[in-house]
């Protein structure tokens, strides 16, 4: 039985590879791009959910001066702040990596 030399299998290997890849990226492309358009409307309705929370808690102003409604408001107001720039910067690392 005669074995191919380690060269002709590496090349046989590349070019079915490339044959593999050529006619599976359409596909895997498209799923890509789904999960990322996905994932970046998540990321817009969380943002725009917490800056909602921000602005029903944020200070009313009356004749020129800053009020809260309420004791608990500003805690409020500052801890959805947070969560809103928190939020940001842990979705775009996840983006970016």
């Amino acid at each position: 039985m005669n074995r191919p030399s380690p060269k002709t299998v590496r090349r046989r290997f590349l070019m079915a590879l490339g044959h593999a890849v050529h006619v599976t990226w359409p596909v895997l492309s498209t799923i890509l791009a789904i999960q990322v358009a996905l994932g970046l409307l998540i990321l817009a309705e969380l943002d725009q959910w917490a800056h909602g929370l921000a602005q029903k808690y944020a200070p009313k102003e009356k004749d020129g001066k800053l009020y809260w409604d309420n004791d608990g408001d500003e805690v409020r107001f500052m801890r959805f702040l947070n969560f809103s720039r928190l939020e940001i910067r842990q979705h775009s690392s996840l983006v970016l990596r």
